[in-house]
């Protein structure tokens, strides 16, 4: 590194060749986080990481000139994340804030004192603790902050469970204000992921005319009055939502997102939504999720759902707004096909891409849950044109090999309706305990089941792509 420095101080190299070097030293990956197996993975890297892997690279670039400094900065402030944190505290996130910095007022403070790293950040992740949450001149900070980022695509807001809407927030520089005035104003801000909120009110999303995806983990959703006025978000196309398994406030959450006027029509509409991502921790949340793909996905062109129901005898009896029994899902085996067939078949017009994650925690599970009957059941009008599956198998249990793998080759096989399928993709994540490795033979015997049960598939009008992978957690 320090020789390639001395070269561009010392050597004449034109400014398009330097931003090159930058740039492929800012992908360079320090750390080795996957295996010398390509099919065995780390879930979390054992060292902090960077985004992009190379940034701390750039760094001794900055000083060379003005464009060094400007193209360092690129990378450099690309994702940024504000956090008050411990020395003793994990971190998960990309980018920790420096040694120096450890709190979110040493961090706001850096960036009132330069304000010309502001519009480089692409990436905003912030979280607020109750004591800032109470300091005002902090909340003001913030603000000035927030509506100087020009160039921010992705907002991830981790509230811990404070009230957003809280009369502390309604003043004109707060969080929420900044928050509001960023929306409103910015022709780059696409996505915003909101953690754990309290009482986010939607009116804050009414006028962001580039929002394209709202995620929100655990959040729950108020408007500014009980009118019953109608309201239209007019951008957003991507809608994910992650409940807290441990919160029992889905039902109010479910209510909200399908309440309907006098008339019957939906109070929240989002016209121009396409894709829906739910990810599924309780049984309980299965008539939910069904709720709001009913009453928000007329246009839906993709549906992920990531199933974390757990496979046990007994889970609580649920019926489907139709009166449906899932009786085999009470029993055990996972068979979750009646319920498939209401959320996917009704959509099948509109719906291209399907993705559907689903675990193993019990031998004899179906491994794939019961969308093998669904896909057998679609008519001459489906447009799906990909379908993703992966399969979790759980740390220490055992994933059956037999009739259910023919089952899925099958349902591919002999419906005749799939006519614009393109790509099918399967993969298999075998997760282990890093103090209890495996022998690899459930790997080799999956792995094995492209030469038997999944070798069709290979020969089929769409592309199939079927991997195993070894998932260290």
């Amino acid at each position: 590194m320090s020789s390639v420095i001395e070269t561009i101080r010392k050597t004449p190299i034109p400014n398009d060749i330097v931003c090159e070097i930058i740039n492929i030293l800012a992908t360079e990956q320090t750390l080795d986080y996957d295996s010398e197996d390509s099919d065995t993975e780390l879930e979390q890297p054992p060292e902090e990481p960077h985004d992009p892997p190379g940034r701390m690279h750039v760094k001794v670039f900055h000083t060379l000139s003005s464009f060094c400094l400007h193209h360092s900065r690129r990378h450099i402030f690309a994702q940024v994340n504000l956090k008050t944190f411990s020395n003793t505290e994990d971190w998960t996130h990309a980018n920790r804030p420096p040694k120096h910095l450890p709190t979110l007022k040493h961090q706001l403070a850096f960036f009132a004192e330069h304000t010309g790293t502001l519009p480089y950040i692409r990436h905003l992740y912030l979280s607020m603790g109750p004591e800032e949450f109470q300091d005002s001149s902090l909340q003001a900070q913030l603000h000035d902050v927030m509506v100087q980022l020009s160039n921010l695509e992705i907002l991830e807001i981790d509230f811990n469970y404070l009230n957003w809407s809280d009369n502390s927030l309604s003043t004109a520089r707060s969080i929420r204000s900044g928050f509001r005035n960023l929306l409103r104003s910015s022709q780059t801000l696409t996505e915003v992921h909101l953690f754990d909120l309290i009482n986010f009110c939607v009116n804050d999303l009414v006028d962001a005319s580039s929002l394209q995806c709202l995620d929100l983990d655990d959040t729950s959703l108020v408007m500014d009055d009980d009118s019953g006025a109608r309201m239209v978000i007019n951008s957003l196309r991507h809608l994910g939502i992650h409940p807290c398994p441990e919160n029992t406030d889905f039902e109010h959450f479910v209510k909200f997102l399908t309440a309907r006027d006098e008339d019957g029509n939906l109070v929240l509409t989002f016209p121009d939504l396409e894709a829906l991502h739910f990810e599924v921790g309780e049984n309980s949340e299965l008539p939910g999720v069904l709720k709001i793909v009913t009453a928000h996905g007329g246009s839906l062109d993709k549906l992920s759902l990531e199933m974390f129901v757990p496979g046990k005898s007994d889970i609580p009896r649920f019926i489907l707004p139709n009166k449906l029994k899932i009786s085999s899902v009470e029993q055990g085996n996972n068979d979750r096909s009646a319920w498939f067939n209401e959320v996917i078949l009704p959509r099948s017009q509109t719906l291209r891409i399907i993705e559907i994650e689903a675990p193993i925690n019990r031998e004899g599970q179906d491994p794939f849950a019961g969308i093998c009957s669904t896909i057998l059941r679609m008519n001459q009008h489906s447009v799906l044109t990909r379908l993703d599956i992966t399969i979790r198998v759980q740390p220490r249990r055992r994933c059956t090999l037999g009739d259910e793998w023919l089952e899925f080759s099958k349902a591919l096989e002999t419906n005749r309706n799939l006519k614009s399928l393109r790509r099918v993709s399967l993969v298999v994540n075998v997760e282990e305990d890093p103090d209890e490795p495996s022998n690899g033979s459930l790997q080799r015997a999956l792995d094995g089941l492209r030469e038997t049960h999944l070798k069709s598939l290979f020969s089929q009008s769409f592309k199939f792509e079927y991997r195993v992978r070894t998932i260290i957690l």
